[in-house]
């Protein structure tokens, strides 16, 4: 299935029944010079649901959104484990608290310190500047699919299908 970049495969109806893509890894080749994305399909049965077409082409188009979304959140953290994850409040917290009061108590982000070398002072100011690159790019994201979702619930059934991240 041949896409331009960011645009993905629309909903197709066959019937009673919807192909919905859905985006489950983000994987380009070449083939003969063209660039190929490709994607899966679940299927729904719209007799089964109760929903008139509309609403349930809101509904999947948001949870395509939703998906989406997801994956590419996910890409920010994809290279740390998720128990470190895990402790990025925590180190966010304690160099906070560190640069207000370099006296304070800080036992986690001291123990990175230690454990790469640095000064406290050095550990801090790197969680704080990664702890903004973070906050950047998930509020852009984050942005995005609130837009998108805003615009999907005004849809009609002419436009939902040109709603694409």
């Amino acid at each position: 299935m041949k896409t331009e970049s960011n645009q993905y495969p629309k909903i197709k109806k066959q019937g009673n029944i919807l192909k919905v893509p859905v985006m489950i890894e983000e994987k380009t080749r070449t083939n003969e010079g063209t660039e190929e994305t490709y994607y899966s399909y679940y299927l729904i049965r719209t007799a089964n649901r109760g929903l008139n077409e509309l609403d349930l082409l809101k509904e999947l188009t948001l949870e395509k959104l939703n998906d989406i979304y997801e994956y590419y959140a996910s890409q920010i953290v994809k290279e740390y484990p998720n128990r470190e994850v895990e402790t990025f409040s925590k180190q966010v917290e304690e160099a906070k608290k560190y640069i207000a009061d370099n006296t304070a108590s800080v036992p986690f982000i001291e123990n990175l310190a230690t454990e790469r070398g640095l000064t406290v002072a050095e550990m801090a100011d790197k969680i704080l500047a990664k702890d903004a690159q973070f906050s950047e790019l998930s509020g852009q994201l984050t942005g995005k699919r609130q837009r998108l979702e805003k615009e999907v619930k005004n849809a009609t059934i002419d436009t939902i299908q040109s709603i694409t991240w």
